[in-house]
């Protein structure tokens, strides 16, 4: 790679200089340095003029979308270690990815790109102030784990290495890289105003952002925090499409609550049921209007309540001889990925009552259930 690198980059700029001069190089085609150069080969530039312009369209797209993905992954990776608030961490529930640093920094490229008024020596600027900083860092860092580390299992090193004795080197490279890379920011801070407002002003951000999410979470500033991870083998992520909650008049709302925040936070559709149980005597098709009208009162409160969660709720009035019955024949026939049960303190009250009907239904329900006791 280094010698394909080093290949290409001085290839291009002897090649551009033996066509173009470079005072017509930084001057008429200053923001189109490539395509210029292969206008003035003396045979096809007008053809390959064209076509290096559409190929840069595409390496610059391909460079944006690469850039995007790197800023995400490393705000990601502050988030994880707790150096930027936990929000950044955050991964899409289906891709997997970090969507909302993903959010956030393609609104910055994109509020950065008009305030530069489509001036390149400007975004050359900002580019250049980043960049010398993660390349002097680089370096630094490789040397520091050259002196800290010394018996680190080292695959490949770069050749010219100092030695400093027991064991310990330092690659001259990164000497020379850490100084160049210094210098070249230095003379960005000095000549460029655009750079260094700009570039100041967001590595001041970062800090007032790092120092107040520390604050917060009561954590020292200038302390260093150990992240473990632990590996849970049966974790798996939790998803729920479609969502059961059993509706009851003379409960509380914590079950209908409980079931609408989980719809709203997995998009699931969810389904609202009173059960009528019909006595053995009386027919199922019987006209019982006193308790059909409080199985109308309790599937209302139940709309009104995920109303306000923006829920897409179904209701249903069921009739059935047993309510462990009704709800085994409503989680096999729908396929409910999880069905949200109210109790009571009275339920308790009577071994023989709900709790054991309830109980015969959590043996044989095919889903998920979770009991809300109010």
């Amino acid at each position: 790679t280094m010698v394909v690198v080093i290949f290409l980059y001085i290839g291009l700029a002897s090649v551009g200089l033996s066509v173009v001069s470079p005072h017509d190089l930084g001057t008429k085609y200053l923001d189109n340095a490539i395509g210029g150069i292969a206008m003035n080969f003396p045979i096809g530039g007008q053809i390959l003029g064209p076509w290096v312009g559409v190929t840069a369209a595409i390496i610059l797209m391909i460079c944006a979308n690469a850039g995007l993905i790197g800023c995400s992954r490393l705000i990601f990776s502050l988030g994880s270690n707790y150096q930027v608030p936990q929000v950044f961490a955050r991964l899409h529930s289906r891709f997997r990815t970090p969507y909302i640093a993903l959010a956030i920094f393609s609104l910055i490229a994109i509020g950065i790109v008009i305030w530069s008024k489509n001036q390149m020596l400007v975004l050359a600027d900002l580019y250049n102030f980043g960049a010398q900083i993660a390349f002097f860092f680089a370096h630094l860092s490789l040397l520091t784990l050259r002196i800290r580390r010394p018996a680190l299992e080292r695959p490949f090193k770069a050749p010219l290495n100092i030695p400093l004795g027991k064991g310990k080197s330092i690659p001259l490279t990164a000497v020379f890289g850490m100084l160049a890379s210094f210098a070249v920011w230095c003379l960005v801070i000095i000549t460029k105003p655009d750079g260094r407002i700009a570039g100041f002003s967001w590595m001041i951000l970062g800090v007032i952002i790092y120092a107040f999410y520390r604050k917060k979470s009561r954590m020292r500033i200038a302390g260093s925090l150990k992240v473990e991870a632990i590996r849970v083998p049966e974790h798996k992520p939790f998803e729920l499409k479609h969502i059961l909650v059993l509706a009851r008049l003379k409960a509380g709302t914590e079950a209908l609550q409980t079931a609408f925040q989980l719809a709203k936070h997995h998009h699931a559709k969810i389904t609202v049921a009173y059960i009528l149980e019909i006595p053995e005597s009386v027919s199922l098709d019987a006209q019982i209007q006193e308790q059909e009208h409080m199985g109308e009162i309790a599937l209302k409160k139940a709309e009104a309540i995920g109303r306000e969660y923006h829920c897409q709720l179904e209701l249903e009035l069921i009739r059935s001889r047993s309510i462990d019955q009704a709800l085994l024949q409503l989680v096999k026939g729908h396929n409910f990925d999880l069905a949200v049960i109210t109790t009571t303190k009275n339920d308790f009250n009577k071994p023989s009552g709900m709790i054991a009907r309830l109980e015969r239904f959590l043996a044989q329900a095919p889903c998920k259930v979770i009991f809300c006791k109010t």
